[in-house]
């Protein structure tokens, strides 16, 4: 990281030191300064200094893999805060999904391309397990027998 990013993320910090300090000593009530609310900010900060890390070193594609990873659990996490952990049963598969986000992140800004096999795997498989946990049997019926259909209609020779 250079000395003007690293400078922002230091001010950045002594701001959230200084917000979080004043809501403790003053008693108010925000929701976000709760640690049972607050905690995926953990995972979040880390990831967001992670792609901090590639803007300013854009060799540093290596960063993107976890800073990827970290940025979309911690957006999973606060929606299961803020919506019910009930979500989760439908929603794991995001987890192989943020993994495949982070490797895809890194091809994309300059790693290396096979990078995007495993990502292609992972999103895949992510993608048809959240399709299946989100009600998906019915859309893959239709889409099984919409398929099923096109195959039997007769075809305009040449």
């Amino acid at each position: 990281m250079n000395h003007e990013s690293g400078r922002a993320f230091a001010l950045i910090l002594i701001g959230l030191g200084v917000v979080l300090l004043i809501v403790q000593v003053l008693g108010w009530d925000m929701p976000i300064s709760s640690w049972a609310v607050g905690w995926p900010l953990f995972l979040l900060v880390p990831g967001l200094f992670l792609h901090a890390t590639w803007w300013g070193n854009r060799r540093a594609w290596y960063a993107l893999i976890p800073g990827g990873l970290l940025v979309v659990c911690s957006l999973l996490f606060f929606w299961h805060i803020f919506l019910g952990w009930h979500w989760m049963a439908r929603l794991w598969p995001v987890f192989p999904l943020a993994v495949a986000f982070g490797l895809a992140e890194a091809a994309w800004a300059g790693g290396p391309a096979a990078l995007l096999i495993p990502a292609g795997i992972l999103g895949l498989v992510g993608g048809v397990a959240l399709m299946f946990t989100l009600g998906g049997m019915l859309l893959f019926g239709l889409m099984a027998i919409a398929a099923g259909v096109w195959l039997l209609l007769p075809r305009r020779t040449v």
